[in-house]
């Protein structure tokens, strides 16, 4: 008989709940407890509902010394009952408690099994507020606290398929949150509730798959051992009755059914771990051959680089993985053939500093082994948003300099189309490598050959997601801006979490998650950098974005210590945002005006996604031309005007309407200082036609440009200097002008 879910979810609530509890025994009838040194090797957590984790049990050192970690239950299964539906797990003691010994063992934390280890700290205290009165009872055992939750989360893995693979299809992304339990006086989390969602995402789009259960960790209780507070959150939360405690004589008093009984348990017991253990190798190995789909969005040596070598392999060749840091990413053979290359995941373009850097790598190779390496670019450009939204994979004179070293130009798109190609039993392997070592400048491969979209590559894309722009003006950016020193700082790698100053409090901490999820991008894309004290009075600007790679100056944000913190090399990689907390987290009205600040930031970190430096160069020549028009005093109103402005505005408005709704939009609206962030009624234009949007409105001025310059250029000469193309949209403007005023 097929079990639907109506009849799964009946056939649950039909039997009565299994409980376990590790770490502690004696807790009464229909309780399975065993003492970590008693623990059964064969007991198999998914077979219960509620799993209570007695961490505390390990402040007896030699417990926690002396125990073997193979007798702790196994990340693989803990995945299982973490994401298996209708359970809950408890665990109580400090997430930090050491399990093993670390001087002269392999040892763990008590937080093991978690996908992310759980930020906390030591801190100590008598008061506290409960926050969650389901948990009151287990409170009222409590009259102390010694760790804090600080909700930062590292992940355990850096690849959260493996985690997965056993429990969960088809996710490729965990998202982790802590919402408190109890609070101290300092708002400080002394317990919380640990949700865990597994995600399907591009790291624009998130899909949800599966919520794991609840995780509830609490600290252990001081008025009463935690195996009596067990016993409480048993009979409270669960209606489990109290029993006497089995005292240890008792149990060698065996009846002749029990024995029999426990003798089927073990065969069935067994049969279940064998079908486990073949779904689990299955799972594994879907996880292996979707693993490709990575060099769609990953970046980072830690990730991205594995998986191109990786992918390299299974198409053919012999790669060798770097010996050391600071060389190449790795030397490639195919037959007679050698090449050296380098992999770069970057949230703007593959620039052509790495380009020069793979041509070093080559000579230098050269020189030490005598052989000619082909010195082959593998990039994952624009890695952030999603294939429709891409533009061109590199940077113009990164291409002028790759034809002219003979470097190889491959994106991770093209190896992707290529092992999936090979998985259709459809990919030429000998055309394939070819192409690759053939290839001066962009290598002609399946996929996206150098920003223009074929067939297959728009395959890739939802349908009709990426329009054809045939009638478009094409503009090839490539910026000749020197505002700022480009540090070459890589993206950071995957895996490391959003990181904010060390004084950010809940209120910014809050508003900042909400922004990032409106604009439905990464996180650890970007540091935020929270400035003491209130901004400077009149027009000063209270937030602002900085591009990544770029070693900032004092400005009117940051100075001194957050001035410092931005061009940390941990933090110089990311897209910055600095912003000041005045707020006060119980006013919606101030809560809601700094989520829009940080969107509207986040919606500039965006744009600079899509089309990197050349568009900050667009944005100074129009912020020229609109202060030569109008002056210090009307140069604001123009530069709110322009279309990048724009849609930062328009993206916060949204973003008040779409959180705290009409009413609350419309009181900042009405205020002196942020009714911009409000003003907006339609949501922002297309990224893809921000270029040409903001070239129409640089044309608004076009009575201010000089006609020519100290160097005898044009202004479109100059233009086209700057960005390569934008001239001849320039020329295109003044032709329809002039056809207007003449007639013609």
């Amino acid at each position: 008989m097929k079990i639907t879910p109506k009849l799964e979810r009946d056939l649950r609530g039909a039997r009565s709940k299994r409980y376990l509890v590790m770490g502690s025994d004696g807790h009464g009838r229909g309780v399975t407890a065993h003492r970590w040194d008693k623990l059964p090797a064969d007991i198999n957590v998914g077979d219960f509902d509620v799993l209570n984790l007695n961490f505390a049990a390990f402040e007896d050192e030699a417990l926690a010394d002396g125990l073997p970690l193979d007798r702790l239950p196994g990340r693989k299964v803990m995945a299982r009952a973490l994401f298996s539906p209708d359970t809950e797990i408890i665990a109580i003691g400090d997430p930090r408690t050491i399990i093993g010994n670390p001087t002269s063992g392999p040892y763990c934390s008590a937080d093991y099994w978690l996908p992310y280890r759980l930020g906390v700290e030591d801190d100590n205290g008598t008061a506290y507020r409960v926050i969650a009165e389901e948990w009151q009872s287990y409170f009222d055992l409590v009259s102390r606290w010694s760790w804090i939750a600080t909700g930062e989360c590292e992940p355990y893995d850096q690849d959260p398929v493996q985690y997965l693979a056993p429990a969960v299809r088809s996710a490729n992304h965990l998202a982790v949150q802590l919402e408190p339990i109890a609070l101290s006086r300092a708002l400080h989390a002394v317990a919380v509730r640990v949700r865990i969602q597994a995600q399907r995402t591009d790291y624009r789009n998130a899909e949800l798959v599966s919520e794991a259960c609840p995780v509830f960790w609490l600290p252990a209780p001081d008025m009463v051992s935690a195996a009596k507070g067990i016993d409480v959150i048993l009979r409270e939360r669960y209606g489990v009755a109290n029993e006497a405690r089995r005292p240890d004589w008792a149990a060698s008093y065996v009846l002749p059914d029990v024995d029999s009984v426990r003798e089927e348990i073990a065969q069935l017991e067994a049969k279940r771990r064998d079908l486990e253990d073949e779904l689990s190798d299955t799972r594994l190995r879907e996880a292996e051959a979707e693993r490709p789909v990575l060099l769609l969005y990953e970046k980072g040596k830690e990730v991205l680089e594995p998986i191109v070598r990786d992918a390299l392999r299974s198409l053919g060749a012999r790669v060798e993985d770097p010996p050391s840091e600071g060389v190449e990413d790795g030397r490639l053979f195919r037959g007679d053939e050698a090449g050296i290359i380098e992999i770069k995941g970057r949230t703007g373009q593959v620039k052509q500093d790495d380009v020069r850097q793979i041509v070093q790598w080559a000579a230098d190779a050269k020189g030490r082994d005598g052989i000619d390496f082909k010195p082959i670019i593998i990039g994952n450009p624009h890695c952030a948003m999603s294939l429709a939204e891409r533009g061109e994979p590199f940077a113009t004179n990164a291409k002028t300099y790759a034809l002219n070293s003979g470097v190889a130009l491959v994106t991770t798109v093209q190896l992707y189309e290529a092992v999936r190609l090979q998985q259709l039993r459809q990919f030429d392997e000998d055309a394939f490598w070819k192409g690759i070592f053939a290839a001066v400048g962009l290598a002609e491969l399946p996929g996206f050959q150098g920003g223009v979209e074929t067939e297959e590559a728009t395959r890739l894309v939802a349908e009709g997601d990426c329009r054809a722009r045939s009638w478009r003006p094409r503009i090839g950016f490539g910026s000749q801006r020197a505002r700022r020193t480009d540090t070459g700082t890589s993206c950071p790698s995957r895996g490391s979490e959003m990181t904010v100053s060390e004084s950010a409090g809940l209120v910014i901490v809050a508003a900042w998650r909400a922004a990032l999820d409106h604009a439905g991008l990464r996180d650890d894309h970007f540091h935020l950098i929270v400035c003491p004290g209130s901004p400077r009075a009149g027009n000063a600007p209270k937030a602002a974005w900085y591009e990544p790679g770029e070693t900032l100056s004092k400005d009117k944000i940051l100075t001194g210590a957050t001035l410092e913190e931005a061009n940390e090399p941990a933090h110089s990689g990311r897209h910055r945002i600095a912003a000041f907390e005045p707020v006060d987290g119980s006013n919606e009205m101030e809560v809601a005006t700094l989520e829009a600040r940080l969107r509207h930031e986040i919606e500039h970190a965006r744009q600079y996604m899509r089309w990197g430096e050349e568009l900050l160069t667009l944005n100074s020549v129009i912020d020229d031309l609109a202060r030569c028009y109008g002056g210090e005093r009307g140069y604001e109103a123009f530069y709110n005007a322009k279309p990048s402005e724009r849609d930062a505005h328009a993206a916060a408005a949204l973003l008040l309407r779409d959180r705290h709704g009409r009413e609350v939009s419309a009181q900042i609206l009405d205020t002196d200082s942020d009714w911009e962030l409000a003003m907006a009624r339609m949501p922002p234009g297309d990224l893809r036609e921000l270029p040409i949007r903001s070239l129409s409105y640089a044309y608004s001025f076009a009575e201010m440009v000089q006609r020519e310059n100290a160097d005898g250029l044009s202004f479109e000469q100059w233009l086209d200097l700057k960005l390569p193309g934008a001239g001849a949209v320039w020329d295109a403007f003044e032709a329809a002008g002039h056809a207007w005023r003449t007639g013609r």
